[in-house]
């Protein structure tokens, strides 16, 4: 897993991102490894945070997209080019 983090990170880094984009550095993180597939457990232990910091973080992301749920919220981020 911390394999997959740092290169995920590598290509946060390197990738192109929208001007305008509303979601935090964590948002952008949680929403990212869940478009991936990884459940909110997984992304907790590979953060280093707990499950319901994960849960705010993408909960933040969908009220910030005003988004309806998780796959709204995702599909608008890579639309966009935020993830």
């Amino acid at each position: 897993m911390a394999c997959c983090y740092a290169l995920n990170q590598f290509f946060t880094a390197t990738g192109s991102r929208a001007s305008r984009d509303p979601l935090s550095e964590r948002e952008r993180e949680c929403l990212a490894w869940v478009s991936q597939g990884k459940t909110t457990d997984e992304v907790a232990v590979i953060l280093g945070v707990s499950s319901n910091t994960v849960n705010s973080y993408v909960a933040h992301a969908i009220q910030k997209f005003g988004a309806s749920n998780r796959a709204m919220a995702i599909a608008t981020a890579i639309r966009s080019g935020i993830i």
